[in-house]
């Protein structure tokens, strides 16, 4: 719809006569004559209002683009489905273009750039935990305890020198439980790659050579009198696999118990934490 243009005639005045009375009108159709205008012009005012008032005149007054691109119809009903348009993309994580100024880039951004002091990078590097994934951290924190038992064969008395490695597949957990049939029981920290400590469980066999701390090497059978035979562990830790290496010695003593080292288990807990 459009608004209704008034057609009241406000010139009645021209074409009356010079001489009303001597043209027969009466004094009442004079005044109703003088009135006509005023009249005709109060009644398409009213009527311009009650058009006003409807809910459909936004879309009869004209309206420019609120923003670059705006292509809706230049009209402020238009233009108020256009801003509904846009917040409705705000909400959905859309943010129109042209929306974000220089200016605000310039009091936010640049500000918070400003008080890393130049480490913003670093201090970035240190809050993604070295670039560990959720997975990892998860894994890391959540682990279960899930045991895996290797075992070491026997050295033989006068063997002289022999090796043996056990690799096993881990969660990539930072620290690690080895209970051990040799009477010890060992923490390990894979990030450092040392055992922590060990605790000897001997029961007085004098199978173990007491506690150790921080130390990349565990002794883990050795004949108390003399060292006669002895076994040593060593471990490494890359890429989510713990790696046990036994180094053994035997001697040319007549029995296993003096002259070679014997056969054993060592089961690993993975007790979390993060490399």
């Amino acid at each position: 719809m459009s608004f209704t243009r008034s057609t009241t005639n406000t010139t009645v005045h021209q074409n009356m006569p010079d001489y009303p009375s001597g043209e027969g009108y009466t004094t009442s159709q004079l005044k109703t004559a003088f009135d006509a205008p005023a009249t005709g012009l109060k009644s398409d005012l009213n009527g311009l209002m009650t058009e006003l008032e409807d809910t459909s005149s936004a879309s009869n007054i004209g309206a420019a683009a609120i923003v670059s691109g705006d292509d809706s119809d230049g009209n402020v009903q238009a233009k108020l489905e256009k801003l509904q348009e846009e917040l409705e993309g705000i909400a959905l994580g859309s943010i129109p273009d042209g929306s974000i100024t220089q200016a605000k880039i310039n009091g936010t951004y640049e500000a918070t750039l400003a008080k890393k002091n130049g480490t913003l990078q670093t201090n970035l590097n240190t809050e993604k935990l070295n670039g560990k994934t959720e997975a990892q951290l998860k894994s890391a924190f959540l682990t279960m305890f899930n045991p895996t038992t290797v075992s070491f064969t026997a050295l033989a008395p006068n063997s002289g020198t022999a090796t043996e490695t056990k690799s096993i597949s881990t969660s990539g957990a930072r620290y690690y439980l080895l209970v051990n049939t040799y009477y010890k029981v060992i923490l390990y920290d894979a990030k450092t790659q040392k055992f922590v400590f060990s605790i000897p469980i001997d029961g007085g066999q004098g199978y173990s050579d007491g506690y150790a701390v921080n130390t990349t090497s565990i002794k883990l059978y050795g004949i108390s009198l003399n060292s006669r035979s002895s076994m040593t562990l060593s471990a490494t830790y890359s890429s989510n696999t713990l790696t046990l290496k036994a180094t053994k010695n035997s001697t040319s003593m007549s029995s296993q118990a003096e002259g070679g080292t014997p056969a054993g288990t060592i089961t690993v807990f993975e007790l979390g934490g993060m490399v």
